[in-house]
């Protein structure tokens, strides 16, 4: 009797097998997921009858993900994430198929209010699209510096005129930085009119984390581009794709760094 039953399930297991519809001979699963057959769903938080930032991103397609909301990435198949401006918002959705192969997808959504809270220095440094800062001036402190008013300033102008008298080409003297938030990109563009691209991150400085200056507001990093130092007693500008933001508002952006004595770099918005 159990030679019967051991026999009956052979014969079933090997009828499933051949009908399994996900595999055909030669390997690629059939009907691997695309985006046109992407199956998901985006459901914000509604407050008051307005959408909120809030969404929640769902798959039910077998498939892994990631969603890029024009500035971070989350990663999973139901995953929370806030949005970072009103108006239309872009989620980009990256997926792999358990085949390795992978599509994106762009979905839209539109934002009422900003019910919930992101970090406001993307919109200091963007104005929530683009936005650009000239270089205005330069400093340097020997102290630890706890306003602009500890730095000893020169303006851009005098910065320039030296250079001239030096004979220094120094070409980052005039330059603007133009920030986005879609993608977190950064243009440097020098007096010459050439452009530098790349993209920007942000690291806020947590309580007790030690830094110099002490107060500044968050460790900068760049990625293809850089912030140049333009001071003229060092020849040729130095380029830093790694350094501090000490002060940051809606009119002015002071960045450090740190080599025994602590130099500024100030840019004020147009």
């Amino acid at each position: 009797m159990k030679k019967i039953i051991y026999s009956l399930m052979a014969l079933l297991s090997l009828t499933l097998a051949s009908c399994d519809p996900s595999t055909i001979e030669g390997g690629k699963p059939d009907g691997a997921v695309t985006a046109e057959s992407f199956r998901y769903t985006v459901t914000p938080i509604i407050e008051n009858g307005k959408t909120t930032n809030r969404v929640l991103l769902e798959t039910q397609s077998p498939v892994s993900c990631s969603w890029n909301n024009e500035v971070a990435t989350v990663v999973g198949n139901s995953i929370w994430t806030n949005l970072f401006h009103t108006g239309e918002n872009e989620i980009t959705v990256h997926a792999i198929n358990q085949d390795g192969s992978t599509f994106e997808k762009v979905i839209k959504v539109n934002v009422d209010v900003m019910a919930y809270p992101v970090d406001e220095l993307y919109e200091i440094l963007t104005a929530n699209s683009t936005k650009t800062w000239p270089f205005t001036k330069y400093g340097v402190t020997w102290g630890d510096p706890t306003s602009e008013d500890d730095f000893s300033m020169y303006a851009a102008e005098d910065v320039k005129g030296w250079a001239q008298a030096l004979e220094i080409g120094n070409e980052y003297i005039g330059s603007t930085i133009t920030f986005g938030l879609k993608g977190t990109t950064m243009t440097l563009r020098d007096m010459g009119g050439k452009e530098t691209a790349g993209t920007f991150s942000f690291a806020r400085v947590a309580d007790g984390e030690s830094v110099s200056p002490s107060c500044s507001v968050a460790k900068f990093m760049t990625v293809g581009t850089f912030i140049p130092f333009a001071n003229p007693w060092w020849g040729p500008a130095k380029c830093f794709s790694s350094l501090m933001l000490f002060h940051a508002s809606k009119d002015k952006l002071i960045f450090t760094f740190n080599d025994g004595n602590i130099w500024c770099w100030v840019f004020e918005a147009k």
